[in-house]
This record gives structure tokens, C-alpha cells and sequence, in this order.
């Protein structure tokens, strides 16, 4: 059980700095209203991704 709690916790933690830096990296190179729009619609996205993954 402890293998997989910390397996659990080292892919959620390196997942989630991975896709922070790429999204760091990422925002560098496009205009501040395009990110602006591309963060704010990424709850959104979140909401459509887990719909239509339910059976």
C-alpha cells in the first residue's frame, strides 16, 4: 500500500511541475490576450474532457 501511495504522489507531483513549465514555456511565445484567453477557457476544457469520457 505504501508503494502505491507513493507512486501516486511522485507521478502527481512531477506531472503537475512538468505541465506547469511547459505551460511557463509555452506562454513566453504568445501575446498576453491569447494567453489570457487560452487560461481562462482551460476550466472549460477540464469540464468538456471529463463529460465526454463518461460512458
Amino acid at each position: 500500500m505504501r508503494h502505491a501511495i507513493l507512486g501516486v504522489t511522485y507521478l502527481g507531483i512531477f506531472a503537475t511541475a512538468i505541465c506547469f513549465v511547459f505551460q511557463s514555456i509555452g506562454l513566453k511565445y504568445t501575446s498576453t490576450s491569447s494567453g489570457f484567453i487560452i487560461l481562462s477557457l482551460e476550466s472549460l476544457f477540464g469540464i468538456i474532457f471529463f463529460y465526454s469520457n463518461i460512458p
